[in-house]
């Protein structure tokens, strides 16, 4: 158990953003900073990413307990890789989100038993360009998206380089099926030709069961 050297007394003026004063009860000096409540995100994204979860979990809820014990072997049998590349093990109610929270963004219908193996049916590569016309930023892909498969699509556009400020989001999630026309879309030309702007994509493809090879990023500089 770790030891509090010197514990602090915190006296709270308001719940909202009014200073806070702390103090170290062994020591006598007062400090000054900011309360701040949780903030509770409203963003169109971030409502649309609740809505899945909440609709997987009660998918997960009403599984019966076979199905379930299909996940539990699911998840005993085979491993994933994190964001560094390692190896890892997770629990069957992570491999139901792993496979469900990309088939809802991609507006796929959810599964209710896992697949065969984790290993993706649909591995395209894809093309990024721009018409010598300047009429916007497309992609186009090697191996024709199958029914029940889609791609998925997140975007995001730095301010000019000279202001230091987060990256600005478009949209939420754009989702390709085998019904869409290739090439497909990224971005008007209104939005990447500012001056000074670096727009981001991340492109990644999904079969019928929600397995993905992976995000693959690229962007493109306006001069």
């Amino acid at each position: 158990m770790a030891i509090i050297i010197d514990p602090v007394d915190t006296f709270y003026l308001s719940r909202k953003e009014t200073p806070v004063i702390q103090r170290g009860r062994l020591s006598p000096n007062l400090s000054a900073r900011t309360n701040r409540l949780p903030v509770n995100n409203r963003h169109k994204k971030q409502q649309a990413h609740r809505k899945i979860f909440n609709e997987i979990k009660i998918l997960w809820e009403n599984l019966p307990g076979v199905d379930k014990a299909v996940w539990q072997s699911f998840a005993s049998t085979y491993f994933t890789t994190n964001k560094y590349g390692d190896t890892i093990a997770i629990g069957a109610w992570q491999w139901c989100c792993k496979f469900n929270v990309t088939l809802g963004a991609a507006g796929l219908p959810y599964i209710d038993l896992p697949p065969a193996t984790p290993a993706p049916s649909y591995t395209p590569s894809f093309n990024v360009f721009e018409p010598l016309t300047g009429i916007g930023w497309f992609f186009n892909v090697d191996i024709s998206i199958p029914v029940g498969s889609a791609i998925l699509v997140q975007r995001s556009i730095n301010r000019q380089y000279q202001i230091y400020k987060p990256p600005v989001p478009l949209n939420s999630y754009r989702s390709f099926e085998s019904s869409d026309i290739e090439p497909f879309s990224l971005a008007t030309v209104d939005e990447i030709s500012d001056i000074n702007r670096r727009f981001f994509c991340a492109i990644k493809a999904c079969d019928d069961f929600g397995r993905s090879p992976g995000w693959q990023v690229f962007q493109k500089v306006s001069q």
